[in-house]
């Protein structure tokens, strides 16, 4: 049985396309230089590639014990893209700019492109109060993935240790405070590892 369409209570809408653009310039886009400037980024981008421009992120943890807080900086290197439909365009370009480039989602995986989510930063110098969680979210993580990498280094070092029953080797680690620690190997239960005295 083929029921007529006003029986539908409303008709299906169909998914539009999306892309990902990336729009230029912000800075002047509201000025009458903004299609010199946008015509010299994109000549840039064609000889260049895509420009990641850097940007230093200051971060501070503050400590509960009153202490100055730990302060960490990160370089990043980055280039933004917007998910949009295409009619959603020229709203966008009047924040971002008239110029824009367009992309689809698997172009921009393969050119090694990663989502992302925003952190705010701490209101005030101290650092203090709930506004410094997203602080607290990025050093504990940070410290998270140094102390993981450096366990990955210790197993590496330690899989390459001279197939011995007994002895001494040395292994450094460390990425900028590199330090060179004497290794003991021992025989108990099957043999192990020993961490001894710094070299």
């Amino acid at each position: 049985m083929i029921w007529p369409w006003p029986f539908c209570a409303r008709k299906p809408a169909v998914p539009a396309k999306r892309f990902f653009y990336h729009s230029f310039p912000r800075r002047g886009r509201t000025t009458d230089a903004e299609i010199e400037k946008g015509c010299k980024i994109l000549i840039l981008i064609c000889a260049a590639g895509l420009l990641l421009a850097p940007e230093i992120v200051k971060w501070k943890h503050p400590h509960a014990d009153g202490s100055p807080p730990r302060e960490q900086e990160t370089i990043q290197r980055r280039i933004c893209f917007t998910e949009l439909a295409p009619e959603e365009l020229a709203r966008h370009a009047e924040e971002f700019g008239h110029f824009a480039l367009e992309f689809d989602i698997d172009t921009l995986k393969r050119m090694g492109a990663m989502p992302v989510f925003y952190i705010p930063q701490s209101i005030g110098e101290d650092g203090e109060g709930v506004t410094s969680l997203g602080s607290t979210l990025v050093i504990q993580s940070t410290d998270a993935m140094i102390l993981a990498m450096r366990f990955a280094g210790v197993a590496q070092m330690l899989a390459g240790a001279p197939d011995a029953n007994e002895g001494r080797f040395d292994c450094t680690f460390g990425f900028q405070n590199l330090k060179t620690f004497s290794l003991a190997r021992l025989i108990h239960d099957g043999g192990g590892f020993e961490a001894a005295d710094i070299a």
